[in-house]
C-alpha cells in the first residue's frame, strides 16, 4: 500500500467517527432533552400553592407535601380493614388462649382426645395446655398479655414455623420444648391458634404411642406371668417325677443292690483285660449297632443298647442257659443270630455285680474258642472253588 491509499483510508475512518458523533447528539436532542424538561416542570397543583403563598418553594418540597398529608388517611383505611380484636400492634391475652382451647375441645372429630387447660394456681405460675393428662404447652403472661408460650414441638414443626416466627429451644424444659415469642411477627390470632393445634397433634401422636406401648407392655407382662406359672407347674411336676424316680431307685437297690453298669464300661474293662486273642468292634455311639466281642474272629457276645437297658446276646452252652434261667427268668433264645446256642439276656438288676456279667461273657468266650468247627456243607475243590450244586432228584 502506497502513501496515497493510506491517507484515503484514514480520512474515511475519521470522517465516519465524526459523522456518528453528530448523529447521536441529534437523536439525544430530539428525544431525551425534551422529556427531561417536562419532568423538571412542577405540577399544576404545586404551581397553585406557590402562587397563593407568594413565595417560590423548591419543586422537591411541593412534591413531598401531598404524601405527608395523605399518610393518616392511609393508616385509617388500614385500621378499618382489620378484623375485630386485631390492631396494628399484635396482642394476645390469656383469655384468648383459654377461649380457643374451650371452643376447640368441643370439636371431638378434630380433637378426639380431651384438649384442656390446667389453670395456674398463683400469679407467678403458667397455665398448662394439655392433651388428656399430657402437658404440651405453658402460657406465660404479664398483665393479662401473653408474651411467650412454651410448647412441645417436633423438628418438623420447628422447621415449618421457625422461618417466620420467633422460636427458641427451651433447654431447661426438655429436648422437644421450645419458646414461642408472641410479637408483631404475628398478624392474626388464628396464626397462634394454628400453632397450638399443630402441637396438640404432636402430643396426640405421642399419647397414642405411649398408650399402645402400655398395652403391649401389659400383654408382655401377662405372657411373662403365664410363662412363670408354667415354669412353676413344670418345676412342681419335675419334683414329683424326681421323688418317684428316687423311690423306684431305692426299690431297685433294696432288691438288687447297688449294681450299675454301662456299655462303654464293659468295653473298656475287656480292652484292659490283656486278652491278646480278643477283638472288639465297638459302635456304642449308635444304639442300633452292637459292640461285638470276638475271639479268633468268632463272635461270642454282642452288647446292644445305651447307658440304660443293656441287652447281651451271647453263645453259651445249653446247660449254662438253664442254670441262668433260675436267676434270670427273662433269658431266651435269640431271634438273631440263628443257632441253638445263641441266647439273649437283659443286663439288669438281676445281676448282683459286674463280675457276674463278665462271668457269663467269659464262659461264652471259652465255649466259642473251644467249639469244634462244624462240617462244611460243600467240600471245596482242589482249586479252592466250591462244587456246583446238584439238582434235586425228580419224584417218580
Amino acid at each position: 500500500m502506497n502513501l496515497g491509499n493510506f491517507l484515503i483510508v484514514a480520512f474515511v475512518v475519521i470522517g465516519g467517527f465524526v459523522l456518528g458523533y453528530f448523529l447521536i447528539k441529534a437523536i439525544y436532542e430530539v428525544f431525551f432533552r425534551k422529556h427531561d424538561e417536562v419532568a423538571e416542570e412542577p405540577r399544576n397543583e404545586d404551581r397553585v400553592i406557590q402562587e397563593q403563598s407568594g413565595t417560590q418553594q423548591p419543586a422537591q418540597t411541593t412534591v413531598i407535601r401531598p404524601i405527608v398529608a395523605s399518610t393518616p388517611t392511609v393508616v385509617e383505611e388500614q385500621e378499618d380493614e382489620l378484623d375485630e380484636g386485631e390492631s396494628v400492634f399484635f396482642t394476645l391475652s390469656r383469655t384468648d388462649v383459654l377461649d380457643h382451647v374451650d371452643t376447640a375441645s368441643e370439636n371431638k372429630q378434630r380433637f378426639p382426645v380431651e384438649y384442656n387447660i390446667k389453670k395456674k394456681t398463683d400469679e407467678s405460675a403458667p397455665d398448662f395446655i394439655r392433651c388428656s393428662e399430657r402437658c404440651f404447652g405453658m402460657v406465660f403472661e404479664r398483665e393479662e398479655l401473653v408474651f411467650v408460650i412454651a410448647l412441645r414441638m417436633s423438628p418438623e414443626l420447628v422447621d415449618r414455623y421457625g422461618k417466620r416466627y420467633t422460636i427458641a429451644y427451651a433447654e431447661p424444659l426438655g429436648e422437644d420444648w421450645h419458646y414461642l415469642t408472641v410479637n408483631n411477627r404475628f398478624t392474626r390470632k388464628q396464626e397462634v391458634y394454628n400453632i397450638l393445634d399443630a402441637c396438640y397433634d404432636y402430643a396426640l401422636a405421642e399419647h397414642r404411642r405411649l398408650k399402645a406401648d402400655a398395652k403391649a407392655m401389659a400383654r408382655e407382662q401377662a405372657a411373662l406371668e403365664k410363662r412363670v406359672a408354667d415354669l412353676d407347674e413344670l418345676e412342681e411336676s419335675n419334683r414329683a417325677a424326681e421323688q418317684e424316680y428316687k423311690a423306684m431307685l431305692a426299690q431297685i437297690k433294696a432288691q438288687y443292690g447297688n449294681f450299675i453298669i454301662t456299655r462303654p464300661e464293659i468295653v473298656n474293662d475287656w480292652l484292659n483285660s490283656g486278652d491278646e486273642e480278643l477283638t472288639i468292634l465297638d459302635r456304642f455311639k449308635n444304639p442300633r449297632q452292637p459292640s461285638s466281642f470276638k475271639v479268633k474272629d468268632k463272635t461270642f457276645a454282642m452288647i446292644y443298647g445305651t447307658d440304660m437297658g443293656l441287652l447281651m446276646i451271647t453263645q453259651i452252652p445249653v446247660e449254662l442257659a438253664h442254670e441262668l434261667s433260675r436267676r434270670h427268668p427273662e433269658i431266651a433264645r435269640a431271634s438273631f443270630p440263628v443257632g441253638k446256642n445263641w441266647y439273649q439276656l437283659p443286663i439288669d438288676g438281676a445281676f448282683p455285680s459286674k463280675q457276674a456279667v463278665y462271668d457269663v461273657m467269659v464262659a461264652s468266650r471259652e465255649f466259642v474258642k473251644n467249639k469244634k468247627p462244624g462240617k462244611p456243607r460243600y467240600a471245596k475243590k482242589e482249586d479252592g472253588t466250591a462244587p456246583a450244586k446238584k439238582a434235586p432228584a425228580k419224584k417218580k
